[in-house]
């Protein structure tokens, strides 16, 4: 017994270094059970139909998955029997189903079954093949092989010369035309009209076949039962068992992948053969079950593995293979990577140090000598030392063997977390709170931020092609140091504040991963900042590192990214890594061009030349249509669907099929007659309410995860009749109907209209009488407001167009302590006084032929020769100046309140117009009008003071008196002049003859 237990052991530890490697992964499975769905756990075959769909037979039904639901069928929808094993498509689309008891056809929704008493071989269907003919071939557990062939029904037995009555498994050869037949007493070749026979004695290992595939080469590989795998090329068995790296002998399944590999469903697990080598895939691997019943390989390359008791699992690439603590690991948090000259592969974490070379994995902890069991940093150096940096410390590993380091003291009892050897040799430590360390083989110096750095935490440093050392800190920044000093630096926005990660790229950028900041590019000292409004997946970033294609890695807090310059491609956890959660500074491109990336659950390694986008494009199907009422009603989907009017609330479900990444399928739809272009969406549903009578079609499209759209869409149209008011018919019936009654009320009417038409005669004349009144009453009162000439003009034109005039006169008055007079008074009194001045001033100006400009306040403003003009306009305008003078003289004689006004002229150009829309002012603008204010202003209470311009035009009429040179405000010395009176000779009613001779 002592005996069997160390022989056990010995066999075990032998069959641990073979397949050491491949037992160290973990493998990107996704698994499939109950809680997603799927009927029961024990999966026993999986096919693929021509539309896309995975189906598959449990021992309680069988079941079709679309990447995002299971719909199960039982006996309670018609199959014939729970327990199904075999599955297979025919040339019309149907599905047929082996079950225990015989075969089941599923199509259009409906189960047509199959038994003994429609011809077909007794007991259990285990496999089901399609022939080159639209045959199709059934293997029974008790009566041979079934032929069916259109409406006709064969069976095959041992007297047709089949070596055996208990069919286990089918395999055609559409190349050859041959069917293959494994029985439980071996093997069988039909080629149509003849069996041929092989056993043990032909060089099977075993009679009992279970499976049968042939690969690329043309070779065919049998399953057996208990004896392993054998493969017949050429005419020669070869046969392989656990001894030569097979996880079982007991062969459940066959299949090949797109590369030829080909891949064994095992009692033990799953095996891979692969140039000539075979590695092993179990549980604790990434696969839910052990036991392996069937394999088949889908349209996107995926493989789906039926499980005993494990479910279903698939497995999307090989591109992420993992590594823990599970498969090997010390421990799962991997906080550094890198790689030794001979291949073998070093993992720093919280407890320790793992060595992973072709034998397996090496642990290393401080009973190994380590100073410490947390792994911060490790490399090798040129001298293929291995430098690891512990939270107490560092220490060197040679050839397995750890070493003390010369001078190594100085940095005992800190931890390192990040060390780095340069193009000279020496090697640089970065420790937590202590600043950095250099050692040069010789001497080790240290530099903290009393020597410029800007924090002496330092998580990542690197050097650049000109040879220059970049030192990341976690809490001031980047700082590069040139031989002798260093620079710092921090973006704007002091997003790089906190740096776990440096990476310099081909281009000699420097990428910068950060906390809380998104990864930042430097390149001529100018920092791009990508955060999770740029697509990256999370603003705390880990790591940054480049692949051989020129892509950057960034490793986050949730999930890790790659960047191709243009647009982010985020994996997570569904795509095969071990966790979303990244490590500080873990992440390493190896000597093969494989990445390896550090997370909190283990070590993942992606292989760049597995990593081939999926170009297959994503088949995409309507899947329901429901109309919205008390109870919810269910279409087939079909075109030309009709619908009542009432039935304008419909939910459309839809769903494309990728099985690679289905989470990541993004969906286009439109409902033509309502969108004008394609919606977006990641959803599979989308509702329409109250939609109008019309005539619709309803589109969707599918695109995969890489960009690939379907090549077809899904439609269908319907249309959507209205009410039976709404109808042609209906409508022509109320036409004449209404046509009869408005003939009759047209009658009636047309007396009507006769009677009415005196009276509405009469109201017209009234109407038109009262129109013409109120359009006096607007004339008179826009002639109020502005020149007869501009009311002509704007009623013509609805607009005046402004006008320059070379020569007027302007006019300015007010009243000598105006203020404090209107002060004194109350404000009915204000009013009534300059009301019953401005209406004299009106008049006199009316009488002159001038323009009343504008009044403010206690000011009258008067222009003479616009908007007509004329060659008498100075001497009408001191006219009127010297009236409204005359008048507040005779007035002040009998009135309480006295005033006292001054008068102001000046001649020369303006330019004159109508302003505003809804309040029209006709106002003018230039130095002239300044000047006359500065006449009025400069004027003494009781006279009129001109300037020299007016003085000029008026010399020959009036008499005037020479003040000299008159300073006025903001426009220097004015000749001003007082108007005394009229020349002797000048009669007032001359006067008015001179304006008689202009305005007649």
């Amino acid at each position: 017994m002592v005996f069997q237990n160390i022989k056990f052991f010995f066999v075990f530890c032998f069959l641990t270094i073979v397949t050491s490697v491949s037992l160290a992964q973990r493998y990107p499975f996704r698994s499939y059970n109950l809680e997603d769905g799927l009927p029961q756990s024990t999966v026993t075959s999986v096919l693929q139909d021509s539309k896309g769909f995975i189906w598959i037979t449990t021992l309680t039904g069988i079941s079709r998955f679309d990447g995002k639901n299971f719909v199960n069928y039982s006996t309670k929808d018609g199959l014939i029997h729970a327990s199904a094993t075999s599955l297979a498509e025919d040339n019309t689309g149907a599905i047929w189903i082996g079950t225990e008891t015989g075969a089941s056809k599923f199509k259009n929704g409906e189960f047509t079954n199959f038994t003994t008493e429609q011809g077909f071989g007794k007991g259990r269907v285990w496999a089901i093949r399609k022939g080159m003919d639209s045959s199709l071939y059934f293997a029974t557990s008790d009566g041979g092989l079934t032929i069916l062939k259109g409406n006709k029904i064969k069976t095959l037995t041992t007297k047709n010369g089949l070596i055996s009555n208990f069919v286990q498994s089918l395999f055609y050869d559409s190349l050859n035309h041959y069917l293959w037949i494994g029985t439980e007493e071996g093997l069988s070749m039909y080629d149509g009209k003849k069996f041929t026979n092989y056993t043990t004695k032909n060089g099977l290992p075993d009679n009992f076949i279970k499976a049968i595939k042939k690969d690329e080469s043309g070779a065919m590989w049998f399953g057996t039962k208990g004896s392993g795998l054998s493969r017949l090329r050429r005419g020669k068995f070869t046969n392989f068992t656990k001894a030569d790296g097979l996880p079982d002998s007991v062969i459940y399944s066959l299949e090949t992948d797109k590369l030829g590999n080909l891949w064994i469903g095992t009692k033990g697990g799953i095996g891979k053969y692969q140039a000539g080598h075979f590695t092993s895939i179990k549980p604790g691997q990434g696969l839910e079950g052990k036991i392996i019943l069937s394999i088949k390989r889908d349209s996107e390359d995926n493989l789906w593995f039926g499980t005993y008791e494990g479910g279903l699992s698939m497995l999307p690439s090989e591109k992420f293979l993992s590594y823990n603590k599970e498969t090997g690991l010390i421990s799962n948090s991997v906080y550094s990577i890198c790689e030794d000259k001979k291949g073998n592969m070093w993992f720093g974490m919280q407890e320790g140090l793992s060595k992973l070379s072709k034998n397996g994995f090496k642990e290393f902890t401080t009973e190994d000598g380590l100073p410490g069991n947390f792994i911060g940093a490790v490399i090798e150096d040129t001298k293929g030392n291995i430098w690891v940096g512990t939270d107490k410390g560092i220490c060197v590993i040679t050839d397995d063997r750890i070493v003390s380091v010369s001078g190594g003291s100085i940095l005992a009892g800190e931890e390192i977390i990040s060390i780095f050897e340069d193009t000279d040799k020496n090697i640089w430590f970065g420790t937590r709170g202590h600043g950095t360390v250099l050692f040069d083989g010789k001497k080790w110096t240290r530099f903290t931020t009393k020597d410029g750095l800007p924090d002496d935490e330092i998580y990542s440093i690197i050097e650049d092609r000109y040879g220059q050392i970049w030192l990341g800190t976690y809490k001031g920044g980047l700082s590069k140091w040139n031989g002798s000093s260093f620079t710092n630096y921090m973006d704007p926005g002091k997003n790089i504040q906190k740096i776990y990660s440096l990476t310099e790229d081909s281009k000699g950028n420097i990428w910068i991963a950060t906390y809380n900041g998104g990864v930042a590019k430097l390149k001529d000292n100018v920092f791009t900042i990508y955060k999770i409004e740029e697509g990256l997946s999370d603003n705390i970033c880990y790591f940054t590192s480049e692949d051989d294609q020129k892509n950057i890695w960034i490793g986050t807090n949730n999930g890790l990214n790659k960047f191709d310059g243009k647009k982010f491609t985020i994996y997570t956890v569904k795509s095969g890594l071990l966790s979303n959660e990244m490590n500080a500074n873990a992440a390493y491109k190896d000597s093969k061009g494989n990445l390896w990336f550090g997370t909190v659950k283990g070590v993942t390694r992606y292989n760049p030349k597995l990593d081939i986008p999926n170009a297959v494009p994503p088949p995409i199907y309507i899947t329901s249509i429901t109309v919205k009422k008390e109870t919810d009603e269910q279409l087939e989907v079909k075109d030309g669907i009709s619908l009542s009017y009432t039935e304008n609330y419909l939910n459309f479900n839809w769903i494309g099929l990728s099985f690679k990444s289905p989470e990541n399928i993004l969906y286009q739809y439109k409902l033509v007659g309502v969108d004008h272009d394609w919606q977006n969406t990641s959803s599979t549903t989308v509702q329409y309410t109250s939609l109008v009578p019309s005539d619709y079609i309803f589109e969707v499209r599918a695109r995969n995860a890489d960009g690939v759209w379907s090549t077809q869409t899904a439609s269908v149209s319907f249309i959507i009749n209205p009410a039976f008011w709404n109808t042609w018919w209906f409508r022509a019936i109320m036409i004449l109907f209404a046509g009869g009654i408005i003939y009759g009320i047209y009658l009636y009417k047309t007396l009507q209209i006769k009677q009415r038409s005196v009276e509405l005669e009469r109201v017209v004349k009234e109407r038109t009488l009262e129109l013409e009144i109120e359009k006096n009453k607007s004339d008179a009162l826009l002639l109020n407001i502005l020149p007869a000439q501009l009311v002509v003009e704007l009623k013509e034109k609805g607009f005046t167009k402004p006008r320059e005039y070379k020569m007027i006169s302007i006019l300015f008055t007010d009243f000598k302590g105006f203020t404090n007079i209107s002060a004194s008074l109350p404000a009915e009194k204000l009013v009534y006084e300059l009301n019953d001045m401005f209406k004299m001033f009106d008049a006199i100006i009316e009488r002159y032929g001038l323009e009343k400009l504008k009044t403010i306040g206690d000011s009258y403003m008067i222009g003479a020769g616009l908007p007509r003009e004329s060659d008498d306009h100075a001497q009408r305008i001191v006219m009127a100046a010297m009236q409204m003078h005359n008048y507040v003289n005779d007035r002040n004689k009998t009135s309480a309140v006295k005033w006292q006004m001054r008068a102001g002229v000046h001649s020369g150009s303006v330019v004159a117009g109508v302003v505003g829309t809804k309040k029209f002012t006709y106002d003018i603008w230039g130095d002239t009008v300044n000047i006359a204010s500065r006449m009025e202003s400069s004027c003494e209470p009781g006279r009129i003071n001109i300037s020299a311009y007016t003085f000029d035009l008026i010399r020959e009429y009036f008499e005037c008196e020479y003040r000299g040179k008159v300073d006025a405000k903001g426009k220097g010395e004015i000749d001003m002049y007082f108007v005394k009176a009229l020349k002797s000779g000048m009669t007032e009613e001359f006067m008015l003859k001179l304006k008689d001779d202009v305005y007649t």
